[in-house]
């Protein structure tokens, strides 16, 4: 029982850091694209 939470735990570990690290791809590209033009964004709530 125990080798199986521990496996478990493993791959929650993995999932956590994988979402993680997606998280921050995506917060770096939006601050790039906030970066490269203010207004796009802007018009995309306004329109």
């Amino acid at each position: 029982m125990g080798g199986a939470v521990a496996e478990s735990g493993r791959q929650q570990t993995s999932f956590f850091w994988y979402v993680s690290g997606m998280g921050a791809v995506a917060f770096l590209v939006s601050l790039m694209l906030h970066r490269r033009g203010k207004g796009l964004k802007l018009y995309y709530t306004t329109g």
